[in-house]
């Protein structure tokens, strides 16, 4: 009886999110705009015309200003969600009115109701919509599940290392360390002074006339087990320390020696085979271990009174020369108020910061010195300011990218190459095409047949402008200049607006059009080229513009024609 209530609970809840997802697909569906993409010698072509045929039911957009469209289906869509789950959440009020059986869940309950309701597949599903539903109830079991284990990850969470413009150097990657690591293991290796050394290897053993009698003891293989475990440790300290524990130090009964004789004991050496110490001569233990009397020597030395191994220390001394802290911090404060400016590409992909390229790291020095100066603060040379400014920061100094174009640049260093000349070939036959439709078009222009533009967004302009180090040091406003250039009329047409009024986005770019579109291109045919930049003109609002301009404006058609990539100069870029 519980499964079965269970169960038509689950129905009744699924058909009451399922009403919700089809009124909002058909919502979706009476919003839907098709667009017609053919394929030309010039990249990509988009074509929008006035023809009933081609689209599917008539698109009304509220106002030229795109900028609160391209959010619409976002906040549909978390609309939708919420009112999806908070219509799930109302059927945990009281419903004895409709159930006479109905009990209050717990908590732990509620929780793996929710994650069968939306993940269950019901029966009376209408199929049409069945991608979407999927889509909602995996959007409300992944934030279900979210809110239950975020507390458990955030406490993991590691906060990434900021980037600086000089990499961070890699002891292991040089061929010092690398030297080093070959030494220690007993491999063959070049020394700082370009000699080869030889790998370590298994020497002899001490003669039969030996006292101890070593090689009845130990034979060859037991040898060299001992020769590579040894030689596993790759570290010095421990393989200091594993000597000293096999050498036991020892007063003789008797001694012989000489009148100033540095000599006050003896030692006794061993090995340890199969779980027992045995004890063997001195020229038996380093020609097992391929090492010299110095390495033995050396290890001895280094262990203290308490049996410890004292640890490397050259290149540890506290003798470094360094930067007094208030001489760094005036670096950092120089640096920190150098305006930063916005780079014209990749703003998105990359952390790096930028600043006004009218000056060198040799100029910024001499306005710190001179300002350290005026201040009667002690400023630091050069040296330390380029390694503070590299080492320290992400920055680089803005320079207007030319664009060149990839496949040209890698033909030019490698044009032997045939595989790749097929590649040339083909790419030049398209620049070839593109720049023929161009002339043509510009011709049927110049006829009054059509209107031909190119436009293009020009890099950022700081303003005011100067060479004065007054400038240079103050935040300056940035300016933006869209440029649209009627081919046909040579005639350009300036769009300008600083950050302070708007971004520099589709939104903005197909407000400018729009706008050249509504004063100069009525009852015309219009025809547009551009670079291939996505995010200012190759995506769905510019389409999205030309559609509205069609059906408000009275243009007969807009053709976008995009340039090959590298070989996108026009027109607009002159216009100024």
């Amino acid at each position: 009886m519980e499964n079965r209530l269970s169960v038509e609970k689950s129905n009744q809840k699924m058909s009451r999110a399922q009403r919700i997802i089809e009124s909002a697909l058909k919502q979706i569906s009476q919003d839907d705009v098709s667009q017609s993409y053919n394929e030309t010698a010039v990249n990509n072509k988009i074509e929008i015309y006035d023809d009933a045929t081609q689209t599917s039911g008539s698109t009304e957009l509220a106002a030229p200003d795109l900028t609160a469209e391209s959010q619409n289906d976002m906040s549909s869509n978390s609309a939708m969600q919420e009112e999806i789950i908070t219509s799930c959440d109302d059927d945990y009020v009281d419903n004895t009115s409709e159930d006479e059986n109905w009990e209050p869940l717990s908590k732990k309950s509620k929780q793996r109701y929710y994650n069968r309701v939306y993940s269950s597949d019901s029966e009376d599903t209408d199929t049409s919509s069945d991608r979407f539903s999927s889509n909602i109830n995996k959007n409300c079991n992944a934030s279900t599940h979210n809110v239950v284990i975020s507390s458990s990850d955030s406490d993991i969470a590691e906060t990434p290392k900021k980037r600086v413009r000089k990499r961070f150097r890699n002891e292991l990657n040089w061929k010092k360390t690398a030297a080093k690591i070959k030494r220690n293991s007993g491999s063959s290796y070049i020394n700082s002074s370009g000699k080869t050394i030889e790998a370590k290897s298994l020497k002899p053993p001490c003669s039969i006339n030996c006292r101890l009698k070593c090689t009845e003891k130990i034979n060859n293989q037991e040898r060299q087990i001992i020769f590579n475990n040894f030689y596993a440790l790759q570290d010095l300290t421990r393989q200091r320390d594993w000597i000293v524990r096999n050498i036991k130090k020892v007063q003789p009964k008797y001694r012989y020696t000489k009148e100033g004789s540095k000599r006050s004991y003896n030692n006794n050496y061993f090995f340890e085979c199969n779980g027992s110490k045995i004890q063997v001569c001195r020229h038996f233990f380093l020609n097992t271990l391929d090492i010299s009397k110095r390495t033995v020597s050396t290890a001895l030395e280094k262990c203290n009174n308490e049996g410890f191994i004292e640890g490397e220390r050259r290149g540890k001394h506290g003798k470094h020369i360094k930067l007094d802290d208030n001489l760094l911090q005036g670096m950092f404060n120089f640096i920190n108020a150098i305006p930063r400016i916005e780079s014209h590409y990749l703003r998105n992909q990359t952390t790096r910061e930028y600043i006004d390229g009218g000056k060198t790291l040799s100029d910024l020095h001499r306005d710190y010195k001179l300002e350290c100066q005026q201040n009667k603060t002690l400023f630091g040379n050069y040296t330390a300011f380029r390694k503070t400014f590299l080492e320290k920061f992400n920055i680089s100094f803005f320079i207007p990218k030319k664009d060149n174009c990839s496949t040209c640049e890698q033909y030019k260093n490698c044009p032997e190459n045939e595989e790749f000349k097929l590649i040339y070939d083909a790419h030049l036959e398209v620049k070839e095409q593109a720049r023929e439709e161009k002339r043509i078009d510009s011709l049927r222009a110049k006829n009054k047949e059509c209107v031909t533009a190119a436009f293009d967004l020009q890099a950022v302009l700081p303003t005011p402008c100067g060479d004065a180090s007054l400038f240079y040091y103050k935040r300056r406003l940035s300016t933006l200049n869209f440029t649209v250039y009627d081919i046909g009329n040579a005639t350009g047409f300036c769009y300008v607006w600083n950050e302070a009024q708007a971004r520099r986005g589709s939104n903005e770019i197909g407000s400018c059009l729009l706008y050249f579109l509504q004063n100069n291109c009525q009852n015309r045919d219009v025809i547009f080229y551009s670079d291939n930049c996505p995010g200012q003109n190759k995506n769905q609002t510019i389409p999205l513009a030309f559609l509205y301009a069609v059906e408000k404006f009275n243009v007969n058609s807009i053709t976008h024609k995009f340039l090959p990539t590298g070989h996108t100069q026009n027109e607009g870029d002159m216009a100024r």
